[in-house]
């Protein structure tokens, strides 16, 4: 300990004693002349706090991983329904119009699921239109064809 620290009307210093070290406080008084000095230890002082750091650490830590988890999982749920309908519209490119579509629901998802469905029923509409007038055509060509040939006899007779 250094002897001049007692010199000033208050402070604080360390001393090392048998047992460890020691933190000590002191104010001196004007009446009865006197100087007070408070000691702690140390170990004895910090040991509750460094328990109650550790306590700390382990529930934040805990806390981050529920969270980690919880956000995985939700993460996991929302891409799963996106990747369910990413995989549709990969068939609807090949062709295949009766694709599996997640369900419809309230949620981004399940509206541009149910907007896609009737994209696809529209689009085999637009296709069976589209045949039924190729087959119409094909009539169609058949009864000019056929009354071309009716009519090239029937002009001789």
């Amino acid at each position: 300990m250094d002897p001049n620290a007692l010199e000033s009307q208050a402070g604080r210093f360390t001393y090392t004693e048998e047992f460890g070290e020691r933190l000590a406080s002191f104010v001196s008084l004007d009446s009865p002349p006197w100087t007070v000095v408070s000691t702690e230890s140390l170990d004895e002082f910090a040991a509750p706090f460094s328990r109650t750091g550790s306590n700390i650490l382990v529930v934040v830590l805990l806390v981050t991983a529920t969270i980690s988890a919880a956000f995985l999982i939700l993460t996991g749920r929302a891409t799963k329904s996106l990747k369910h309908l990413t995989t549709a519209a990969d068939h609807v490119a090949t062709g295949n119009l009766d694709p599996s579509l997640p369900p419809s629901g309230k949620d981004e998802v399940g509206r541009l699921s149910a907007a896609f469905s009737i994209m696809v029923d529209q689009v085999r509409s637009m296709l069976r239109r589209v045949e039924e007038s190729r087959q119409m055509s094909a009539v169609g060509e058949f009864a000019a064809q056929l009354s071309h040939e009716i009519r090239n006899p029937l002009t001789s007779i």
